[in-house]
């Protein structure tokens, strides 16, 4: 009969072949290891079903009521724009109401998009998200104000001409109203094409839009006090998030420090003198290194806070020219701060038995959590962790080793079919 040791690490082999298979297309086949890290393991006892099923009851049941939740906020969100578009025109949608009304519309939107990317949102502590987990509402209610800002601006541009109208185009307010659109309009292009090919660069075209969406914006109508009020407290919200997150940064650079030590694979190790107050393994704060980008933060996860630890992956930009100042600097220190932490963790004291998955750089989270419940593991604990860790180089997942009480290593080697090397 097979051993419970040869079953789980037959497992740990369909995992690795589920979790590689995109590779499969990749023109530079890599090898891939699947290192099965279980701590503090009592037993030894054999899994009930495979990795490969565990994972997919685990990615169901984890995702599928938060996901139907947002589905239904947006389809209830969606259906409140639509019927509030259409209701109540006196018994006839002329194009001057359309336009007045989807322009109110538009202008509550903001507000709501605005609230919705704050990081210090007032939602964290009301519900038991963060504002990662709102930031796909964020999107939603941005498209949902551009769609009305279109039908507003078609529906008096149609008003206008067929009233013989056109010099209405002339004046301050719907100059201001012609500049408002066009921001919104690259702000929408630039958060769909540019988000994930540069995302530094997307940040900074999405600030400088907002603050020319802010100005047009209470230009528009100056004379409307409604419209001032939503303009000023789109604006406020703003501010507010800004100013709390400069206040935690600057508060935090006190006689703070951060020693840069370079990882084997690209990875850079960054240890910071100070604690970081409320920060758990898991969570993520906004790392500033005023030495590598002077007016940039960058969110990493946490993987320790005693003292504050983060590892960070090498792609390119800020990580790249990080690494590359660890390689030429090992063990340098240099003048750091940190602005967070961020982000909700589930609790899993609860269960007796948890097993987290992981692909590449991404195991920074699911290391970080590991680490988490080993900390508040007393001596008589009986719960049992696994980590299933699908990596490129196996230098990765010995980096991570002298953070745990690991019991056992299970490796296996895995490669694309006719790789020979």
């Amino acid at each position: 009969m097979d051993s419970p040791l040869a079953r789980a690490s037959a497992q740990a082999v369909r995992l690795t072949e589920v979790l590689t298979m995109r590779a499969t297309a990749s023109p530079l086949p890599p090898s891939y290891f699947a290192a099965r890290l279980s701590a503090r393991s009592l037993d030894g006892s054999s899994l009930d079903k495979t990795l490969v099923q565990l994972l997919e009851q685990i990615q169901h049941f984890t995702t599928a009521s938060d996901r139907s939740h947002e589905f239904l906020v947006v389809m209830v969100w969606l259906a409140l724009n639509a019927v509030f578009t259409i209701y109540n025109h006196g018994g006839s949608m002329t194009y001057s109401g359309i336009a007045n009304r989807t322009g109110w519309l538009a202008s509550a939107n903001m507000a709501i998009v605005v609230f919705l990317a704050m990081k210090n949102t007032p939602l964290a502590v009301l519900t038991p998200y963060s504002y990662e987990r709102l930031n796909s509402l964020h999107r939603v209610a941005g498209y949902t104000t551009f769609a009305h800002m279109v039908i507003h601006a078609v529906a008096y541009t149609h008003y206008f001409l067929t009233t013989g109208r056109p010099e209405k185009f002339s004046e301050d307010h719907i100059i201001a109203a012609i500049v408002l659109g066009f921001a919104v309009l690259f702000t929408v292009l630039v958060a769909v094409f540019l988000r994930r090919a540069n995302y530094e660069l997307f940040y900074i075209a999405h600030v400088c839009l907002f603050i020319v969406i802010a100005v047009t914006f209470a230009l528009h109508q100056p004379h409307q006090e409604a419209v001032l009020i939503m303009a000023l407290v789109t604006t406020g919200f703003w501010f507010y998030d800004r100013i709390i997150r400069a206040c935690r940064l600057l508060y935090n650079s006190f006689n703070n420090e951060a020693t840069i030590e370079p990882l084997p694979g690209g990875g850079t190790r960054v240890i910071l003198k100070k604690r970081l107050f409320g920060a758990r393994a898991g969570k993520h704060c906004y790392l500033w290194l005023p030495k590598i980008r002077t007016f940039q933060t960058h969110p990493f996860t946490i993987v320790a806070n005693n003292p504050l630890e983060l590892v960070v992956t090498s792609c390119d930009g800020f990580t790249k020219k990080l690494h590359d100042f660890a390689l030429a600097n090992p063990g340098a220190t240099i003048k750091a701060s940190v602005e967070g932490p961020y982000g909700t963790l589930p609790d899993p004291v609860q269960y007796d038995k948890v097993i987290l998955f992981a692909g590449g750089s991404g195991a920074t989270f699911s290391l970080g959590l590991a680490q988490d419940m080993l900390d508040g593991m007393g001596s008589e604990s009986k719960q049992e962790l696994d980590v299933v860790w699908a990596v490129r180089e196996m230098a990765r997942p010995e980096n991570s080793y002298h953070r745990f009480h690991i019991r056992s290593v299970h490796s296996t080697l895995w490669r694309e079919p006719g790789d020979d090397g």
